[in-house]
């Protein structure tokens, strides 16, 4: 798995479903930005209502691209 086709997943999950449900229904306005890998570690990093968030997710290769989005939505 690349770090583009990870890319591309978490901001079609983050932004293009997650957040426009969201501005949808509650008025939130948040999008996916980038995504880095840092040794074993994933970073995410989006914006929330103006402001830019991080999440590290540690030895992400030993997830599927659908349980990184899961680990994002349920901390973020």
């Amino acid at each position: 798995m690349t770090i583009e086709t990870m890319k591309s997943y978490l901001k079609n999950q983050i932004t293009d479903i997650w957040y426009y449900n969201s501005k949808i229904d509650y008025g939130i306005e948040e999008k996916f930005l980038n995504a880095e890998i840092i040794g074993k570690d994933l970073k995410i990093i989006w914006n929330e209502m103006g402001k830019q968030l991080e999440m590290v997710i540690t030895y992400f290769t030993e997830y599927t691209l659908e349980q990184l989005y899961t680990i994002w939505m349920e901390i973020a």
